[in-house]
């Protein structure tokens, strides 16, 4: 079964003219299998995006980009992006990874929290 890891550092930024907060996580696909469709969400506290679809291919580098609410971004809340196969019931997740959210409004950061 695919699944994945960071490859390389998170970033976050305030969005130019909005309230939103962009995340990228870079990932790379690693495991057994040659393609497999996925989504993934962000959480924060109550709050769940929406589920973005992926196809992930053996190899690949891809990155998991989230938008959140800027008064969700709130220091020391964590943080989590879910990647799990669509249509399964229970959910069937395949990968998750946790930050904890700090900074200010005008130079926000997350910091991955080690499993």
């Amino acid at each position: 079964m695919l699944g994945l890891e960071q490859d390389g550092p998170e970033s976050c930024q305030r969005a130019v003219n909005s309230s939103f907060v962009m995340i990228t996580v870079p990932v790379r696909v690693v495991g057994d299998g040659d393609r497999a469709e996925v989504s993934y969400h962000w959480r924060v506290g109550s709050f769940a995006g929406r589920d973005t679809p992926l196809t992930l291919a053996k190899g690949m580098n891809t990155s998991l980009f989230g938008r959140l609410p800027e008064e969700r971004f709130q220091t020391g809340e964590p943080l989590e992006v879910v990647v799990s196969v669509p249509g399964v019931v229970p959910p069937l997740v395949l990968w998750s990874l946790q930050y904890e959210i700090s900074g200010s409004n005008t130079a926000p950061r997350i910091k991955r929290l080690e499993d």
